[in-house]
């Protein structure tokens, strides 16, 4: 018993030390490259709009225009414990790399303090493509099959898009497509690109093992 508590202990200490060292990474190292930055300067901070695995959404409202955007929120140190600090980086540069499509999501900018990373993103009030099809089958009782290739059209479009400019998206579904604007209209925008890579023909095939199983 007492050489299990010892243990315990050790991993609990263990433990301490390395998120103490991921703290200590990522008060000093610069994930974007640039100026640190407060997002209060800039972004006045309103609603909560969801989290996930990459860490929190919220709604923003630019001071200089009074646009409102969606702000992703990503702690470094949960990067620093993933590994996850060069994945970050790659996104915003595969991001950069699709500006200008419609269908993509725009990132506005990229900003960072000692702890946290900033995308400021479009702002998307109509959920994703598979909340809407299950809300329609809800009410309706049926999709059509005009609606169907209609909604496909456009999803392949965007990652024909994507493709066209090297990059490999990696976790395309339902759920990272989503409407502009309330009850599923608007533009359909593409979402997401944690996992995405840069791809060109010509080069090996990428065959690292991600997205969602499911898909």
């Amino acid at each position: 018993a007492e050489a299990e508590a010892g243990a315990g202990l050790e991993k609990a200490v263990s433990k301490k030390e390395e998120k103490e060292r991921a703290r200590q990474l990522a008060d000093k190292y610069n994930v974007l490259g640039g100026v640190y930055s407060n997002l209060s300067d800039k972004y006045t901070v309103g609603k909560f709009l969801g989290e996930g695995g990459f860490g929190k959404v919220y709604e923003v409202t630019e001071k200089s225009t009074g646009k409102v955007w969606a702000c992703k929120e990503q702690d470094k140190v949960h990067m620093f414990e993933e590994g996850s600090q060069e994945m970050v980086s790659l996104e915003v540069n595969v991001m950069k790399r699709l500006s200008g499509h419609e269908s993509v999501m725009e990132l506005h900018e990229a900003l960072e303090d000692a702890t946290k990373v900033y995308f400021i993103l479009d702002i998307c009030k109509g959920g994703d493509v598979l909340g809407t099809v299950a809300k329609y089958f809800q009410e309706k009782g049926s999709y059509s099959e005009a609606d169907a290739a209609a909604l496909m059209r456009a999803m392949l479009k965007t990652v024909k898009y994507c493709h066209e400019k090297g990059v490999l998206h990696r976790d395309i579904k339902p759920e990272n497509f989503l409407w502009t604007e309330e009850n599923g209209s608007g533009v359909l925008k593409l979402a997401d690109y944690g996992l995405a890579e840069f791809w060109n023909p010509g080069e090996p095939l990428v065959n690292d093992r991600c997205g969602t199983p499911p898909y």
